[in-house]
């Protein structure tokens, strides 16, 4: 039996990590549309052999997720990935990089409020076909989704902001009704780096001093988080903003 571990994905490398992602279904991630990929590119980045005969739970780091809301008729799971994937097409038209996912998060009515997740994976070691050959691939997650699952078991209302300083990027993730409604990835060495934090959050929060709760996370030996609102990160800033 293939070991289980779990893997990391950048732009410019992949390591082994220690998170679990648990309770995760293959229909409940990107897997389902990162399988269906047949043209990968190659790359010169050297794995180990042994990557071929594990089976991997796959994270993706500094990938933004575009996020798109839409409203359909209540349906069964066939029609409704028919549906979804009809839209990803609308959006992106060529979908040949496009690796995407959806989640339910109203049922009204007869209708069904859905959030359609898609990630642009076209510079992506993930898919690079040569390092996964052999390598029996069991869910594919943006470390954004990660976190978000997590962070919902505790925060139980659902409606919360993230930001997560974890290895050379920025996540801020802003989640409404459990589900993510607006992200980004910023690159954490940038000099202005705290004006884009603070410009992301104005413009998720739709007020000047949001009280929704603000959770800095950051990611050392162990797990630390902070909370917060925009009017004290405006404060904690050392930028003219």
């Amino acid at each position: 039996m293939k070991k289980r571990c779990t893997i990391e994905i950048s732009e410019e490398e992949i390591k082994f990590v220690k998170e679990k992602i648990k309770d995760l279904k293959k229909h409940k991630n990107f897997y389902c549309t990162y399988c269906s990929k047949k043209n990968y590119k190659d790359s010169d980045v050297a794995v180990e052999e042994n990557l071929r005969k594990l089976n991997l739970d796959i994270i993706l780091e500094g990938e933004e997720i575009f996020v798109h809301n839409v409203f359909v008729p209540k349906v069964n799971k066939i029609k409704l990935d028919l549906i979804v994937k009809n839209q990803v097409i609308k959006i992106f038209y060529d979908i040949e990089n496009i690796i995407f996912n959806y989640e339910i998060i109203r049922n009204k009515r007869g209708k069904l409020e859905v959030a359609i997740y898609c990630i642009n994976v076209k510079d992506s070691l993930l898919m690079n076909r040569e390092l996964f050959l052999g390598a029996n691939i069991n869910s594919v997650i943006p470390i954004q989704q990660l976190y978000t699952n997590k962070y919902n078991k505790k925060i139980k209302n659902g409606e919360f902001t993230l930001i997560i300083y974890r290895n050379k990027y920025v996540y801020i993730i802003e989640v409404e009704n459990g589900a993510i409604r607006a992200n980004r990835v910023i690159n954490g060495s940038k000099e202005n780096v705290n004006i884009e934090i603070l410009a992301f959050l104005r413009e998720i929060s739709g007020e000047e001093h949001n009280n929704k709760g603000i959770y800095i996370i950051t990611d050392e030996k162990k797990e630390k988080v902070k909370v917060a609102n925009l009017y004290e990160m405006k404060r904690s800033f050392p930028v003219n903003s």
